[in-house]
């Protein structure tokens, strides 16, 4: 970008024009739905990702900001609850 002094859009769409498999690009507004509807009915964040081609972080963005609560990580670090 800084050598051609081309913004972050031209660049993608170069690499895209070029046939380049882009990785971990976001959503569009059908595919967040699709992945907080998956997410809902108990499928993982990370399958769902998998199936979308997004990470697994991201689908979590899309069930929050969706209004959804999110499962604990199964066997992730647990955070200790107030006594």
């Amino acid at each position: 970008m800084q050598t051609y002094g081309l913004g972050k859009g031209a660049v993608l769409r170069v690499l895209k024009e070029a046939g380049v498999e882009m990785r971990h690009q976001g959503l569009n507004d059908e595919d967040q739905d699709e992945a907080v509807r998956r997410y809902i009915q108990g499928q993982s964040a990370a399958r769902v990702a998998d199936q979308l081609g997004c990470s697994p972080d991201h689908v979590l963005a899309c069930v929050r900001r969706a209004g959804h609560p999110v499962r604990p990580r199964v066997g992730g670090r647990q955070r200790k609850q107030p006594q």
